[in-house]
């Protein structure tokens, strides 16, 4: 059977530190999230992002072009991706926006050297969601004490849709949506 790291009490944890709420808080006061990860994280960036700006009025956005991601890449390095990524964002103000980093070790390069350099050269409210505990100047960490990759992608989902809810919207039923169809809305 497969091992999910008892997946449903780690939720519960960290749903209530102060990490936690300061990432909720950072959501709640802004329109435009940016949020990006590698590998499987990255599929849970942009999954993510688009049911959360679907769900709610925030939008959230992740680098979905591969084009433009292998273009970045060439150019200027893998380690540089969602730097230049969100430079070419032209990002505005640090009341504008927040971004959020996943990384199920916490020490992705690529990640890290986006989060460090907008905390700390353009003073936006970062955050990293990572597995294990990751320290980086003016980061918020939400470490999810995970020990396997696929608990850290699945319950970074979760506190996506976690987020719909912490910030005041709510997660539609299969059901409320199958009658939605059927009644042509």
């Amino acid at each position: 059977m497969l091992d999910l790291d008892d997946i449903e009490k780690k939720h519960i944890e960290i749903i209530q530190t102060e990490e936690w709420d300061n990432l909720v808080k950072a959501v709640a006061g802004t329109k435009k999230v940016y949020a990006f990860g590698n590998g499987g994280l990255w599929a849970v960036a942009s999954h993510g992002s688009d049911d959360v700006t679907r769900l709610t009025s925030k939008v959230f956005t992740s680098l979905d072009s591969q084009c433009l991601m292998t273009s970045i890449a060439n150019d200027y390095g893998f380690d540089k991706i969602f730097q230049r990524w969100l430079e070419l964002e032209d990002i505005g103000s640090k009341d504008d926006i927040v971004i959020i980093g996943l990384s199920c070790s916490g020490t992705s390069a690529n990640v890290v050297k986006a989060l460090e350099y907008y905390s700390r050269h353009k003073n936006i409210s970062c955050h990293l969601i990572s597995g294990h505990e990751s320290k980086i100047d003016g980061v918020n960490n939400v470490a999810l004490r995970t020990d396997y990759f696929h608990v850290t992608e699945i319950l970074t989902l979760i506190l996506f849709y976690e987020l719909v809810v912490a910030t005041g919207n709510r997660c539609p039923l299969i059901s409320e949506e199958k009658e939605r169809k059927r009644a042509g809305v």
